[in-house]
C-alpha cells in the first residue's frame, strides 16, 4: 500500500490546492502531499512535503489532529493519504502575502500551480 500524508491549510473557508506539473488541469488538483519514507511519521512527512512542494514550513503547534482516507488507484494499487487541517487567520501566519502562491515558491518539476480556492472554486479530485 502506497503511504502519503500532507496539509489540509485552511484560510477563510478556502483550501490550499496545488495542481502537478505536467497534469491536465481539470480534476488534477490536491493538498500538498506526498510519500512518507521509511523512518518519518505521517506529521514529519506532512510537514516536510508542504516545505518541499509550496515553500511554506508548517510549525507543529499549529497542525490539528491526523486524518485518513483510503482510495483504489487506477492501477488497483491501494493508497493511503494521512492528512491534518491547518487553520490560519491570516495569511501572514504562514509567510505569505497573496492568496495566489508565487512561482518560485513552487517546486517546479512537481508543482504548476498552488493558491487557496473556495470549496465552489475547487475542482473534484482525481480518485
Amino acid at each position: 500500500m502506497v503511504h502519503s500524508a500532507g496539509l489540509a491549510i485552511i484560510y477563510q473557508n478556502k483550501i490550499l490546492l496545488v495542481k502537478p506539473a505536467n497534469a491536465r488541469w481539470w480534476k488534477s488538483y490536491g493538498i500538498p502531499k506526498g510519500h512518507v519514507e521509511e523512518g518519518e511519521s505521517t506529521i514529519e512527512a506532512a510537514i516536510r512535503e508542504t516545505k518541499e512542494e509550496v515553500g511554506i514550513e508548517i510549525p507543529k503547534f499549529m497542525i490539528g489532529e491526523e486524518h485518513e482516507l483510503f482510495y483504489v488507484k487506477k492501477n488497483k494499487q491501494w493508497k493511503r493519504i494521512a492528512y491534518f487541517y491547518v487553520l490560519i487567520s491570516d495569511l501572514s501566519d504562514i509567510g505569505l502575502e497573496s492568496e495566489i502562491l508565487p512561482k518560485e515558491m513552487l517546486q517546479a518539476e512537481e508543482i504548476e500551480w498552488a493558491g487557496f480556492v473556495s470549496f465552489e472554486e475547487a475542482p473534484l479530485p482525481p480518485y
